[in-house]
């Protein structure tokens, strides 16, 4: 999937849910509002600038005690590259619910990205003390600094927080591929845990997500990062039917796509049927995928070409 598709996706069905609950309710002049921003965003300069403006108003002005639109907003400063803007609306998410998982995480990721690790410091305070160091380390070895980047590593091992593993396989065992003496110093300090945070954390992010009821989140996030290999079978109806449409759609097997379209219409059908949340979350897959059939430059013309009509 094209990165547009991607991110269309992730913003009209992700962050509005971030805190569905079994009673959540969403008011509609919401949701229509988030679907105008997405749409005036990728229908040219004028409109596109409409929708940051009309964002950037909501996030300030607006939404007082909720972090959602300035989530938003900094997703969509993200997906432009925009990275000092993308902090800046993280931030201010950040500010308005800091104990939100979702935020505080990409508030320090974009202070990575945009290079405001001493304002990120400043901001979280004592809280962020640990990240920051973690983060701080990251930087250093991203720019190809390992001599700056060994000092916090340390205070980091001295601290128990980084495993033996950590210098044998990514960024920090790459970091510091040209140090042998200083990595096998390390290695031999670290503490060793055979346990896997990365996948704990990816099973925690998978099991509380709001669509996991409907949708196979670990599907969609190997779909998103296609370099840990082959992508598992779908768990899920509707994400089973989703790919076998796409995969016709791409390979250009019209009957195939047409058949699977209609699977795809008659369980959002019965998915929405059930009320609730299932109905809401139904809703923003369907206009997902419809935005997706109709505007990415890779699926558009395909589905077009083959009649279909969402």
């Amino acid at each position: 999937m094209k990165k547009s598709a991607a991110v269309l996706f992730l913003f009209l069905s992700f962050p509005i849910f971030i805190h569905a609950k079994d009673d959540f309710h969403f008011p509609l002049e919401d949701m229509i509002f988030f679907e105008k921003i997405i749409l005036d965003f990728y229908s040219g300069d004028q409109l596109k600038a409409d929708a940051i403006s009309n964002l950037e108003s909501r996030c300030r002005f607006k939404d007082y005690a909720s972090g959602l639109s300035c989530a938003n907003l900094a997703i969509l400063y993200n997906s432009e590259s925009d990275y000092p803007r993308a902090y800046t609306a993280a931030a201010l998410a950040y500010k308005k619910e800091p104990t939100d998982n979702y935020y505080r995480n990409l508030f320090q990721n974009l202070a990575l990205k945009s290079g405001n690790l001493k304002d990120l410091e400043r901001r979280m305070g004592k809280s962020g003390e640990i990240p920051v160091l973690y983060l701080r380390a990251i930087q250093d070895c991203n720019e190809a600094n390992p001599e700056n980047a060994i000092g916090t590593i340390r205070i980091l091992v001295s601290k128990k927080l980084l495993t033996k593993q950590q210098f044998q396989n990514g960024i920090l065992a790459e970091c510091l591929s040209g140090y042998p003496s200083w990595k096998n110093e390390l290695i031999e300090a670290a503490i060793s845990n055979p346990i896997s945070y990365q996948k704990l954390l990816e099973d925690e992010i998978d099991a509380s997500h709001s669509h996991k009821e409907i949708w196979d989140m670990k599907y969609a996030r190997k779909e998103l990062d296609q370099k840990n290999g082959p992508l598992p079978e779908p768990n899920k109806k509707l994400t089973e039917i989703w790919v076998n449409f796409k995969s016709a759609i791409q390979s250009g097997k019209s009957t195939q796509a047409n058949q699977e379209l209609v699977k795809l219409q008659s369980e959002l059908k019965t998915l929405k049927a059930k009320g609730g949340k299932s109905k809401m979350i139904a809703e923003s897959i369907e206009l997902a995928i419809g935005l997706i059939l109709k505007q990415d430059k890779d699926f558009a013309p395909k589905a077009s070409k083959m009649g279909i009509v969402w």
